[in-house]
């Protein structure tokens, strides 16, 4: 493997510098908008609902129970197995399964990277941190770096 070069270093460290700032000032609408309806699908497949998984009041009543001031559904649009994976998520409070839902999401990312790094080079890390759509992704509390990993283990 290459040595990554210092400018690319300092870039690497500057870039994620910039995107954990702006990812800190998104977490707390994110976590009231984007993965309400993750933790949503979740919960009721962990009470056994398959059946109303996608039942748009339903949804609307859980969701708003969790975010009161919530003004519209955001529906739990993924498959019945889905759900199923974020079940455990479930088992936490809402608050505690944003924090490891972030934390997991920024750990699927920087695998990703390193991957990336591991398969083409030190380039890929910089060509990684200037792509602003994983960063803010995972600040918004949606699900791309699972999508991503997934698509790197079919591509592998």
């Amino acid at each position: 493997m290459r040595a990554i070069r210092l400018e690319h270093a300092f870039l690497l460290l500057l870039l994620t510098c910039i995107w954990t700032l702006l990812a800190s000032n998104m977490l707390a609408s994110s976590r009231r908008h984007d993965f309400v309806n993750l933790y949503t699908g979740g919960s009721l497949t962990l009470q056994g609902r398959f059946a109303d998984l996608h039942d748009p009041q339903l949804q609307l009543q859980l969701e708003r129970a969790l975010v009161p001031d919530l003004r519209a559904l955001v529906p739990f649009v993924r498959p019945h197995f889905y759900a199923l994976a974020l079940a455990p998520l479930a088992l936490l409070d809402f608050d505690t399964a944003f924090a490891v839902w972030i934390a997991l999401q920024t750990l699927l990312l920087l695998t990703a990277w390193y991957w990336g790094y591991r398969r083409f080079g030190p380039d890929s890390l910089l060509f990684s941190a200037l792509f602003l759509p994983g960063p803010l992704g995972v600040a918004s509390g949606q699900d791309c770096a699972i999508l991503l990993l997934l698509l790197i283990l079919s591509y592998d």
